[in-house]
């Protein structure tokens, strides 16, 4: 979130830096939501993304995806569970 973003409390505004605040992905969620997040803004070189719970289930989806698109992401593990993906300029940290 940026720092003209945090000010504002309504979800439905949109930022002036950023654009749209509030994303939903209802059909091929896993495709838009990386094809968004890829999308960085200008001002931002490398996108971070918190992906809670992902080290025991929700990292398949993205893994499979990545393997679609035929990207080769640097795995940090902790035994079986993922720890920290990194694939183009998105980093994924559980």
């Amino acid at each position: 979130m940026c720092s003209k973003r945090e000010a504002v409390d309504d979800l439905s505004a949109d930022c002036e830096q950023c654009g749209k605040r509030v994303h939903a992905f209802w059909q091929d969620t896993v495709g838009k939501c990386i094809h968004y997040l890829q999308r960085s803004p200008p001002f931002a070189d490398k996108v971070y993304v918190i992906s809670h719970k992902s080290r025991g289930y929700d990292a398949q989806f993205l893994l499979t995806r990545f393997s679609e698109l035929r990207w080769s992401p640097q795995l940090i593990m902790g035994g079986s569970k993922f720890l920290s993906t990194v694939v183009e300029n998105l980093h994924f940290l559980d």
